[in-house]
């Protein structure tokens, strides 16, 4: 796939020490204040306005569409070996609805009134509670989504389509910079506190091209030690118009009990 040989020219090395050794943006004007759908951040991230042009061009890109979908390989890197590896399969729908997918099972879905949670293993779903409102809380919810932040690929795609995308993406992120890279531009992030799983000071480098359509290509997560890091890349995006119907469970697939304490 023509995507696919573009990212894998991107040095692998270069991208997580353009990530890593980023230091912190310049001060730019704080973020549009949005209504109370989505909460304003506590602080204001500090977004340089190379950035902001970069987010404002992915962002406008990806405005029309009534909904979204992609494939997103992971793989988890040790300095010596890779740890995991898996493929994700994301959809989501504006307002509320999203199905996650992992190496073609499903791991959780919402038809933006109930959501349920899978465990392939056992092929039965667990208690199926009321679905989040919006997919801004979506992505603080589902864990399976996005780890409660864009460090996730679920949250990533999940945040573009959210009503206010740039306060969402940029929420907690103490700063946002980019750096050019052959004929991609790399916007990094800065994470500026704990975030479920995700620890503060962690970089996330998303990957766009510098011309055309602004689909992402790449997203590589830097933890603050660098020792392990994840490397996302998104194949396939379309435009997804599926109905709230389509994403909901088989009903033929058994309820488990008891409903695990946390999600995961």
């Amino acid at each position: 796939m023509k995507q696919e040989r573009v990212v894998n020219r991107i040095s692998r090395v270069v991208l997580v020490l353009a990530v890593t050794l980023c230091g912190t943006a310049q001060a730019q004007d704080a973020p549009h204040k949005a209504p109370d759908t989505t909460p304003s951040p506590t602080f204001t991230p500090d977004v340089s306005p190379e950035a902001r042009a970069v987010l404002d061009r992915v962002i406008k890109h990806y405005a029309p569409f009534k909904g979204i979908k992609c494939t997103a390989r992971h793989q988890i890197t040790a300095p010596t070996r890779i740890i995991h590896e898996q493929v994700r399969g994301i959809e989501i729908v504006k307002p509320s609805c999203f199905r996650i997918t992992a190496d073609g099972y499903i791991l959780t879905t919402s038809d933006g009134r109930t959501r349920w949670r899978v465990n392939r293993q056992e092929g039965a779903y667990y208690n199926a509670p009321p679905a989040p409102a919006s997919l801004f809380k979506a992505i603080r919810e589902a864990r399976e989504l996005g780890g409660e932040s864009i460090a996730g690929s679920g949250g990533l795609v999940a945040a573009l389509m959210c009503k206010k995308p740039m306060d969402v993406l940029t929420r907690d992120m103490s700063s946002v910079s980019v750096r050019q890279m052959g004929d991609n531009q790399v916007l990094i992030f800065k994470v500026a506190k704990m975030i479920g799983t995700v620890r503060a000071g962690t970089m996330i480098g998303v990957v766009v091209p510098a011309a055309g359509p602004a689909w992402i290509r790449q997203a590589d997560i830097v933890p603050p030690d660098g020792e392990i890091f994840t490397r996302v890349v998104f194949e396939g995006w379309a435009p997804c118009d599926l109905s709230p119907e389509a994403f909901e469970l088989d009903p033929e697939l058994p309820r488990m009990q008891p409903t695990p304490p946390s999600e995961g």
